[in-house]
């Protein structure tokens, strides 16, 4: 009986540590009936598909670095021929590791784009980094998502993953007390699909597709901080190996129009929080979201 462990991720034929989970989405929209008088489904017919892939990574600078096709969010094509491949490794039969040979599956998705759904972070864990990905057909026919059996495994790159957040500011204060913090991006993607062909062709976005939405939520221990307007700005750093920090930060800044308290509470014999959430907007001149590694 076969086992199979996610290995390694790899974006335009590049690696990247750090993968906590992978999950990739073929996408199949099924209609099933029967004929007249029949208690039965008599057909199955799969007239689109919307193929798509969901990544959690640690690898927070790295990733953000690579999804460098766009000012407004972190996101990037992907070239049509690496793409986004996911590697599931063969586990080795009664030990550890895995087997050697043409034994490995490689599931890739060429043609479509990647980006940042959000950032999650909860006191005491590093921080998450959720990939998103939709992916197209060069013809309409040919699947969005090929299987590939594969004889080598890559080798894995040396970690820089682990990123904690170290310092935020909210409507212009700092909030030194932070339980959580999470960061939303939704660009409005959608799937075209030309008439009569199952796979997708193309992606519509924000502009035709809606309005891109950009929200980030901290839940916080200072419940008099935090609402109102002026800046709002979250950096993250790099956790060094064997204890301490290393010298890696992420910074997102928000233009937000406002940040508001969404509820406040608690239970008896433990501290209040406060769930605040932060609304970006574009001013005419300044975009939502900004953000800078180093």
């Amino acid at each position: 009986m076969a086992r199979f462990g996610i290995q390694q991720i790899r974006l335009n034929n590049t690696l990247y540590p750090g993968v906590k989970g992978s999950q990739f989405d073929r996408g199949l929209e099924v209609n099933s009936d029967g004929s007249d008088g029949t208690v039965y489904e008599t057909t199955h017919h799969v007239p689109r598909r919307k193929p798509a892939a969901e990544i959690g990574t640690l690898s927070l600078k790295t990733l953000i670095t690579a999804l460098n096709g766009s000012t407004d969010f972190p996101m990037l094509a992907l070239d049509g021929t690496n793409g986004l491949e996911m590697f599931g490794a063969r586990q080795a039969a009664n030990a550890v590791g895995y087997q050697a040979g043409s034994v490995h599956s490689l599931r890739k998705g060429a043609r479509g784009v990647l980006w940042l759904g959000g950032v999650r972070w909860s006191l005491g864990s590093p921080a998450e980094a959720i990939l998103r990905a939709m992916f197209i057909s060069a013809d309409g026919t040919t699947e969005a998502i090929s299987e590939i059996a594969i004889a080598a495994l890559p080798t894995a790159p040396t970690p820089d993953f682990g990123f904690t957040l170290s310092a935020l500011t909210v409507a212009g204060t700092s909030i030194p007390t932070v339980n959580a913090f999470e960061i939303s991006i939704d660009p409005r993607f959608d799937w075209d699909h030309a008439a009569g062909l199952p796979e997708p062709t193309s992606i519509v976005g924000a502009g035709a597709n809606g309005k891109l939405a950009i929200t980030a939520k901290v839940d916080t221990g200072d419940i008099d901080l935090g609402s109102g307007t002026g800046a709002t700005s979250a950096v993250f750093r790099r956790y060094a190996i064997g204890g301490g920090f290393g010298t890696d930060t992420v910074t997102f800044t928000f233009n937000s129009v406002f940040s508001h308290e969404e509820q406040v509470g608690g239970q008896n014999g433990q501290p209040m929080s406060r769930a605040l959430m932060i609304r970006t907007r574009h001013d005419g001149t300044n975009r939502p979201l900004t953000w800078a590694t180093a």
